[in-house]
């Protein structure tokens, strides 16, 4: 009888009597006689001798560390038994150690109107599970999921989210210098968007770029390349144009579609030709990351759902995700740890200080009373400025 227990993982948790047998056969014993005492009192401990205080403590132990693995989970208490006749039926002849979980809403029991899953494990201490039923069926077995799952219908429109008003050339990803104040050495100061390995705050910083026939272009040997971020929803055609340092790019470029908040395209490159291929071979994909050197694509990953969703398999999106991180590090010399996340969050304009890309250019993000505040930022300093 499960009266209206609330169960581990949302359902029900149940370990083979061999997977204990690790411990001395006489914790195991206690084990068991404790919590069969206790299943048919949810809330009471029954204490025979003095050995039960230190069964409670060491079932309590294998609830902590159970916690980090838990789903949708409250607090964890350890109660009652497990009871699983022969035949999968659930009855109390048989049990093993049982944790109950509170849990909210339609998952946590067994009951009518509940969702129920049922994970099967070898190993509590590992916490293995071996399967995983979901109401009548084995969905999941060795890490494998092996049940039915039937591809939904997308509207034609999610496949056509990436407007461009037009190909993009090299000359989208020219910065002129225009006004700007230049040095007596032929350079001029510009703003750089400082990024770190698996960070999501960036830094302003300055650096001093030379200038070539009337404009600013990447300084791959300073370690400075230019970042760009495309208008793909309205195909207004604007390109907001900024510098960056930290992703140690060397040759090419790469981009995404992908970056919450606004899911524009993000690139970063020290080849304007390269930056211009990578955007146009997103929007031919309807959305992707891409990598191209010297105007050959080394690399894709599709997302053509809505520009940053796939249909593929799982295991394949992942293993193309590693392959486009893979050929970044080898053909574009950026061997940078948490590559898509640093390209997300700068590509986020008024989300974290201190400076982000947006498709109007940079800008800063400072902290107010209240709230963030987010300013234009020029790129190359204007003359008098």
């Amino acid at each position: 009888m499960l009266r209206n227990d609330r169960l581990l993982g949302a359902g029900l948790l149940h370990v083979p009597e061999h997977a204990v047998q690790q411990h001395d056969r006489r914790d195991h014993d206690r084990v068991v006689g404790h919590v069969v005492g206790a299943a048919g009192h949810p809330g009471r401990e029954r204490h025979d001798d003095g050995g039960d205080q230190q069964v409670d403590q060491r079932v309590r132990e294998l609830a902590e560390q159970l916690a980090p693995r838990r789903h949708r989970l409250g607090r964890i208490q350890p109660v009652g038994a497990v009871p699983l006749e022969a035949g999968g039926r659930l009855g109390r002849d048989q049990a093993g150690p049982r944790i109950r979980a509170e849990l909210r809403g339609d998952v946590g029991g067994i009951a009518p109107g509940r969702r129920a899953f049922v994970n099967l494990v070898d190993d509590l201490r590992e916490f293995n599970v071996t399967e995983v039923v979901s109401g009548p069926a084995v969905v999941a077995r060795r890490g494998e999921y092996v049940g039915d799952l039937s591809a939904p219908t997308y509207p034609e429109d999610f496949r056509k989210s990436i407007k461009l008003r037009a190909p993009l050339t090299a000359g989208d990803f020219v910065v002129p210098v225009g006004d700007a104040a230049r040095a007596t050495d032929g350079t001029v100061d510009a703003l750089v968007i400082g990024v770190e390995p698996y960070g999501v705050r960036t830094l302003a910083q300055r650096a001093s770029m030379p200038i070539v026939d009337g404009a600013v272009p990447a300084a791959a040997g300073a370690g400075i390349a230019k970042i760009a971020v495309v208008e793909r929803h309205f195909a207004s055609g604007k390109v907001g144009l900024g510098f960056t340092r930290g992703f140690g790019i060397r040759r090419g470029a790469f981009g995404s579609s992908y970056h919450p908040g606004p899911v524009q395209i993000g690139i970063v490159g020290v080849d304007d030709a390269d930056m211009a291929a990578v955007a146009n071979r997103i929007a031919e994909l309807n959305g992707g990351f891409v990598a191209v050197v010297g105007g050959r694509v080394v690399a894709e990953v599709a997302l053509p759902l809505l520009g940053f969703l796939s249909e593929e398999r799982s295991e394949d999106v992942v293993a193309a995700f590693r392959k486009v991180k893979q050929a970044i590090a080898d053909e574009l010399g950026a061997d940078f740890e948490g590559l898509f996340t640093g390209l997300a969050y700068t590509c986020m304009p008024g989300v974290l200080p201190e400076v982000r890309m947006g498709v109007d250019g940079p800008v800063t993000v400072d902290r107010g009373e209240k709230e963030l505040v987010v300013r234009p930022a020029p790129l190359l300093r204007q003359a008098g400025a």
